[in-house]
């Protein structure tokens, strides 16, 4: 039965990947036109994401909330914990927009 399934498989997959061929998903992705520019977000995302990185391995190394898996569930969270949740939840907030339209907008 699995050598069934198995032949199958692979037989869609080799159809499917025909398929894709003769649309020209098998040629060389197209160059770029311009070179890539540095966002004026990339500085705020790099910074915000090295903190995350640095709040996580802290709590890691703390032992923020106990979280007991084996023989029943339990997490028991503590101030430190709370705190690096709400650190990770205002993350998101660094992608916003400040009012007004979009650069480049009309």
């Amino acid at each position: 039965m699995a050598n069934r399934l198995l032949a199958g498989s692979l037989d869609r997959a080799v159809d499917v990947a025909a398929t894709l061929e003769l649309r020209g998903y098998g040629l060389d992705a197209p160059r770029a036109r311009f070179a890539r520019t540095a966002s004026r977000y990339d500085r705020r995302f790099l910074l915000v994401g090295a903190l995350l990185t640095a709040a996580a391995i802290l709590g890691l190394a703390t032992g923020a909330g106990a979280l007991t898996a084996y023989p029943r569930i339990e997490y028991s969270p503590d101030g430190l914990s709370l705190a690096l949740a709400g650190l990770f939840a205002a993350a998101g907030l660094t992608a916003r927009q400040r009012g007004g339209r979009p650069r480049g907008s009309r």
